[in-house]
């Protein structure tokens, strides 16, 4: 009703020259509805409030991440334009530290440079490991071995001390003119020194080696090789 109203009302001024023809606006007739078809028109039609989103124009971008670095305890992350790869890297494989030991060089111990009566058997080496002991001319001899790497020491020495001992000759009668003066003859144990000659008796000494004690020797030299005593 109220759309007829205008439409005569524009007819009416475009008739007395108020409004020009050309800027006349051509509205259609607007059908007049029943009630019941705008309830149902209402019903099947949506509200002026609903929104529609195009998805068309939802704008796509590539997913861009940072790089995360590598770590032992957590899996490395890497991007490719818009994928996420986890990349799981194996474990470092575990290295005991290796550990070197000091060079330890040999040393003599206290021992060495004494005079004993018997064989060490302690204080041998201060530091290093010793070898086994060995006796030659009344003087002991071994060896400090140096520990990982080290030097061996030089070799160590201790003396055996001992009394000098008469030998075979002592205490016997020997032909006239004798010359068998041999080292055996006349010392045992211990070092013979030089035989002298006072008439007929012949003496020498035997002597301790590294302060032992040194023995007097005598042997007779008879004037008639019948009385010539064994030996």
């Amino acid at each position: 009703m109220f759309t007829s109203l205008k439409l005569f009302l524009i007819q009416a001024l475009v008739a007395v020259g108020i409004m020009s023809p050309a800027t006349t606006t051509s509205i259609a007739p607007t059908p007049i509805v029943e009630p019941q078809a705008i309830i149902e028109t209402i019903a099947e039609t949506p509200t002026a409030t609903t929104t529609t989103i195009e998805t068309s124009r939802v704008e796509e971008r590539p997913v861009t991440t940072k790089p995360v670095q590598a770590q032992t305890s957590a899996p490395a992350v890497k991007s490719n334009n818009d994928v996420l790869i986890v990349v799981e890297e194996p474990a470092p494989t575990k290295v005991d530290p290796v550990v070197y030991a000091k060079p330890v060089n040999g040393s003599c111990g206290d021992v060495a440079n004494r005079k004993l009566t018997q064989a060490p058997t302690e204080s041998l080496c201060t530091t290093g490991d010793p070898t086994s002991v060995e006796e030659k001319d009344n003087t002991y001899s071994w060896t400090c071995m140096g520990k990982n790497g080290g030097w061996n020491a030089s070799t160590c020495q201790a003396y055996k001390t001992e009394d000098g001992v008469c030998g075979s000759l002592a205490n016997s009668i020997v032909p006239p003119k004798f010359n068998g003066f041999t080292k055996d003859k006349l010392c045992t144990v211990g070092f013979e020194t030089m035989v002298t000659t006072v008439g007929q008796q012949l003496s020498w000494q035997c002597g301790g080696w590294f302060g032992g004690k040194n023995a007097m020797c005598y042997a007779i030299q008879a004037v008639d090789p019948n009385s010539v005593r064994s030996y």
